[in-house]
């Protein structure tokens, strides 16, 4: 392996591992509204409409309200409390793309941890200078999984992208999560800022397209480290056997 292709697999190793952690914490955090492990209150209003929006279940205690939560500081909005009994929607049992975005979540975890173990295996075919078919073995698996983990990303943002256009509006986002058409939604919908009910989808689609710029860089890395392997893999020398094994 030339030195480029050394530098290019132990920088795109590193780069690697940094965006398996923070998913790994996105992940995790976001498994843990379907779980019910999060505790929500007032003042996080934002947390407290992604998991309505996306893990919604009605076994779920919160100390938070959607009265509470749900509230703008507009003064319509405040009279409007005055004459309507919120407490009395009718809510689903729970939101209809909660299984959904659990199970893309799960599936996140599961590449993130595959891309983890080829990317160790990256560094031990650069340090050890593989070539042949060992280089077959330990660059091409790293290849492969990036090349899955690119095209999922494109399917999950493409999901969450659909929604905000299915949860712009508040009478659009209760339909979207399985409810039915309640008079007290109806009329807060005229008032309630759209924008708001969006913010959840928003969100997921910069997350899992992971902010664009960086969905970009892996896919240049990936075309880069395929350009690599091949080199290494056309490479002769000790019959392809790892050089930092004793024969």
């Amino acid at each position: 392996m030339c030195s480029n292709d050394y530098y290019a697999s132990v920088g795109s190793m590193f780069y690697t591992i940094i965006q398996i952690i923070i998913h790994y914490s996105i992940c995790g955090w976001l498994l843990k509204f379907y779980k019910c492990e999060y505790v929500f209150d007032e003042k996080r209003y934002f947390k407290y409409f992604l998991y309505l929006t996306y893990f919604y279940n009605k076994d779920c205690k919160s100390n938070a309200t959607f009265e509470e939560v749900a509230s703008p500081d507009i003064n319509s909005y405040q009279s409007f409390l005055n004459y309507h009994d919120l407490s009395a929607i009718s809510w689903p049992n729970s939101s209809n793309v909660a299984l959904r975005t659990y199970n893309i979540c799960s599936n996140h975890i599961t590449f993130n941890t595959l891309w983890l173990i080829t990317s160790i295996n990256l560094l031990i075919g650069a340090f050890c200078n593989s070539n042949g078919s060992w280089a077959a073995i330990l660059y091409f698996p790293w290849v492969i999984i990036t090349l899955i983990i690119l095209i999922y990303d494109i399917i999950t943002t493409a999901w969450f992208a659909s929604d905000i256009s299915r949860t712009y509006g508040l009478r659009k986002w209760f339909e979207f999560i399985g409810g039915k058409e309640d008079p007290t939604i109806l009329k807060m919908d005229l008032i309630y800022p759209p924008i708001n009910t969006a913010m959840p989808s928003i969100f997921l689609v910069v997350v899992f397209g992971r902010i664009f710029i960086l969905w970009f860089v892996n896919l240049c890395i990936f075309f880069r480290l395929l350009q690599a392997s091949v080199n290494a893999y056309r490479e002769t020398g000790e019959s392809g056997i790892l050089y930092c094994i004793p024969a």
